[in-house]
């Protein structure tokens, strides 16, 4: 068996890698923009209160490949805040089933709860995407039946529900890039240093 370790080296120089580097953000953000892509949705992983894994999908709102940082929005009476507050770590995972891709990314997560980050994610949402923020019912709630947990009456304030909405931004430390085409498989593995990213060739 082969124990060799790998040699963790900057990304910048390394033609492979840089193009995996460039094709992660590309597919972020893509998945982020208006409309629908692969990456629209990702499945956002936290650890629950109680110690185990608890996995849900999350919308992609913005990507800054500069910072290295993804933006999702959510209702800050979740469960996911709880457990982020308790623990920021947390990963996501996104693929192109199409295309066989899959991205994993590691990192810590913070939560806005007010201010003009908040204030202009709310004003640029559409009014449907805003409906959940304005239901009394925390999310999780049991309930008798579905109609049950209907937002209910139409808002007459459109800041109705503001104070439940939240921006969430996760600062990314690793990426995992997994290609099953069929042409050969490839993967990668990526860490951020400092502004920039090391990273080195993995065995799918």
């Amino acid at each position: 068996m082969n124990t060799r370790q790998p040699q963790i080296k900057p990304v910048t120089g390394n033609t492979g890698l840089e193009q995996v580097l460039a094709t992660v953000w590309t597919c972020l953000r893509e998945g982020a923009a208006p409309g629908r892509s692969p990456f629209s949705i990702a499945q956002l992983a936290t650890v629950g209160i109680e110690g185990t894994a608890k996995v849900r999908y999350v919308i992609l709102r913005r990507v800054c490949e500069e910072t290295g940082e993804i933006t999702f929005h959510t209702d800050v009476r979740s469960a996911k805040i709880a457990e982020i507050n308790a623990n920021p770590n947390v990963s996501l995972v996104a693929a192109d089933l199409e295309k066989n891709i899959q991205i994993r990314l590691e990192g810590t997560a913070s939560i806005i709860t007010d201010g003009p980050v908040k204030r202009s994610a709310w004003d640029a949402s559409r009014d449907r995407s805003l409906v959940l923020y304005r239901n009394p019912l925390v999310p999780g709630t049991v309930i008798d039946n579905p109609a049950d947990g209907q937002a209910g009456n139409q808002p007459t304030d459109r800041d109705d529900g503001y104070e439940n909405f939240c921006v969430t931004v996760i600062s990314v430390t690793c990426i995992d890039w997994l290609d099953l085409s069929a042409d050969g498989h490839e993967r990668a593995s990526l860490m951020r240093a400092g502004s920039g990213w090391r990273g080195t060739w993995v065995a799918p």
